[in-house]
This record gives C-alpha cells, structure tokens and sequence, in this order.
C-alpha cells in the first residue's frame, strides 16, 4: 500500500500532481497558485503569510484582475478612430436609424472626420486636437457645414465612450468621456434671409409653363403644397382623391436616393404625413 504524502497545512496536492498553496487573509481563503514541487509551495506560502503580517498581500484574484484590465487597456490604447467607426455605423443601423440618416451621416464622417483622425487611436484623441480640427473646417467649409458635421463626430465619440442611446450595457467604452467640448460649436446660427418670397406667383406659373409637360405638375405641387422633392416623386394616381368636390393630396411617403439605389421611406418626420 503507497504511503500518502504528509502535506503541511495551507497545502493540498491536485489530481494532477500539483501542489496548491492557500492562506487565510481577511476572513477568507486565498489561493496563490499551484506549484510544481512541494518546495515552491512551501516557499509561496511561507512568501504570502509575510506579505500578510507587513500590510502587501494581494489577493491573486485581485491581481489576476488588475492584469486583465492591464491588457484591456493596452488594447484600447490601440484601437483607432476608423476602427470605432466601423462598429459605430453598424450600431446605427441595428438601433433602428432611418437609411438616409446614416448615409448622411457616414458621408459626413468619412469626408471631413477620417481624413484628420482616422488612423489614430481614439484613446489620444484630445479636446484641443476637436479644437483645432473644427476651426479648420470652420475656415474651408463655413459655419454651416463645421456645425452639421460636428455634430455627426460629437454623436460618434459619445458613441465611442458608451454614452449613446440605445446602447447595451454591457458595451465596453473605448474613451472615458468625449473630447468633442468646443463651446458653442452646436450651436444654430441661422442666417440671415430676404423677407421676400423665392418665387412670386407669377414666377411659378411661368416656370410651369416653360418646363416639359411631364414635370409641370410637380412644379405646382411644389410651389403651392410646400411638397418636398422625394416626396413630389413619390407621389401616386391614388394620392389624389375627390371629397365633396375638392381635391385632396396625401403626402405619406418619399424618395430617397442618399445610398445605394433608390427607395422608398417615410416622410422625414411625422409632421411629413399630411
């Protein structure tokens, strides 16, 4: 009959042939490893009670812990801005984002976004680098444009550090918050206009008159029933009804050409429907 080894306390053997080396620290039982030879787990036993008694031990799970979220952060450190892109368009597109919006809003970002940022790693993005970068755009493209696409790159870092609507819970932020903090950036400026009317009456009739006789008609619904172009376009026989001698249009649907092909969607709100 083998004789069984004599193992001292805090030490156990696995079915493996491994010794596994255990103390009590704060109530509770920690493991700190598993060892080849009974003599190394003596010594990391031997190790840990004096790491309890001078105030250092650290539990392994904890460091096993801190190690990972070590990893974790070295991998986010490289992850660039293109990358987080990806991911951000195709949260757009499973959070229920109309088409349009999101071609609108890629074509935005691969335009006056990527070309700046795309390559660097979103975690060194800084509030200063958005300063800049805005200002710039700012100067080449004009108000207008600077405010519409920043909007589009402040929704994209929101995104990137788990602040935007919809997401899961269980997303793991690529940032800790947005650099996206120009002040007054969001802002609508709206510019000043003619109080006169773009077309007169007499304008719209003549214009009517002077296109090919297939468009005419969507010259008039235009001008007189305020009628978007993608909703002129989508416009059918069955649209136009009769009631008590009136005619009526129903507006309940457009056009859409922004991505691949043309298709039908919704008006652009539900004041659209009319």
């Amino acid at each position: 009959m083998a004789k069984t080894e004599k193992l001292p306390q805090g030490i156990n053997k696995t079915p493996k042939g491994r010794y596994r080396a255990r103390v009590y620290y704060q109530g509770r039982q920690q493991s700190i490893g598993q060892f080849d030879t009974l003599t190394d787990a003596k010594a990391g036993l031997v190790n840990a009670k004096s790491d309890i008694a001078r105030g250092v031990f650290v539990p392994m799970s904890t460091r096993k812990a801190q190690e990972r979220e070590q990893v974790q952060e070295q991998e986010r450190s490289t992850v660039t801005v293109d990358h987080v892109a990806e991911k951000y368009f195709a949260f757009l597109e499973t959070s229920g984002k109309a088409r349009g919006t999101i071609y609108t809003y890629e074509s935005r970002f691969r335009s006056h976004v990527a070309p700046t940022f795309s390559h660097r790693p979103i975690a060194e993005i800084t509030v200063k680098d958005i300063e800049d970068w805005f200002t710039k755009l700012t100067e080449t493209k004009g108000r207008g444009v600077a405010r519409s696409v920043y909007l589009t790159a402040s929704a994209f870092f929101n995104y990137a550090a788990g602040d935007a609507r919809g997401q899961s819970s269980a997303f793991e932020p690529y940032i800790e918050t947005s650099p996206c903090k120009v002040s007054g950036a969001a802002k609508h400026r709206p510019a000043h206009r003619d109080s006169e009317p773009v077309a007169t009456v007499e304008q719209l009739t003549f214009i009517a008159d002077h296109v090919p006789p297939q468009y005419r008609l969507a010259i008039l619904f235009s001008g007189w029933c305020a009628v978007r172009l993608g909703e002129g376009l989508a416009l059918k026989r069955s649209d136009l009804t009769d009631v008590n001698g009136q005619l009526w249009l129903n507006i309940s649907r457009q056009v859409q050409a922004r991505g691949k092909g043309l298709y039908e969607t919704e008006p652009k709100s539900e004041a659209g429907v009319r």
